[in-house]
C-alpha cells in the first residue's frame, strides 16, 4: 500500500486522481483493443474482396455486337430495385445465329442468356432474351421432396 499512498501524497492526498488516472489507463487499453479488431476486419475485407475478384464466376463475358445488343435489351427492361443492384452485365450463352435487331436493341434472331451482376460480380438475375421478348428467368430447379430421392 506504500505505493498507492505514494502516488495519492504525489497528487495531492485524493483518491479522485487516482481513480481518474486508472480510468484513463483502461480507456487507452480498450481504444487499442478496439483499433486493432478494426484493422483485422478491414483487412478481412480486403482479403474477402480480393477472393470474390477471382471466383470462378467472375470469368470473362461473350463479346461482339448479338452480345450488346441482348446487354441493351436487358438494360432496358430491367426495373428500378434492379438497376439499382446492377454493377455489370454480362452475356452467359449466345446462340450461334444471334443477330442485332434494326435498333441495336434486342436480337432480330437467335437467343441469349444474360446475367446481372452485383457488388463482387455476384451473379443475382439471368435474363432469356430472344427476338420475341425479353424477360427475368423463373424457372429455379426443382428441390427434391420426400419420396422422390
Amino acid at each position: 500500500m506504500e505505493i498507492v499512498e505514494g502516488i495519492q501524497e504525489a497528487l495531492g492526498d485524493g483518491n479522485l486522481s487516482l481513480w481518474l488516472i486508472i480510468g484513463g489507463l483502461l480507456a487507452v487499453w480498450l481504444a487499442v483493443k478496439a483499433v486493432k479488431m478494426v484493422v483485422r476486419l478491414a483487412l478481412l475485407a480486403v482479403g474477402a474482396a480480393l477472393w470474390m475478384g477471382m471466383a470462378p464466376w467472375a470469368g470473362a463475358a461473350i463479346e461482339g455486337s448479338a452480345a450488346d445488343c441482348a446487354i441493351a435489351a436487358v438494360a432496358e427492361a430491367s426495373t428500378g430495385w434492379e438497376t439499382n443492384l446492377t454493377k455489370r452485365i454480362t452475356v452467359e450463352n449466345l446462340s450461334g445465329d444471334a443477330a442485332c435487331a434494326g435498333d441495336a436493341i434486342g436480337l432480330s434472331q437467335g437467343a441469349a442468356v444474360v446475367r446481372l451482376r452485383t457488388f463482387y460480380d455476384l451473379p443475382f438475375q439471368s435474363w432469356d432474351v430472344t427476338p420475341e421478348a425479353v424477360g427475368p428467368r423463373t424457372d429455379l430447379p426443382a428441390l427434391p421432396t420426400r419420396g422422390s430421392e
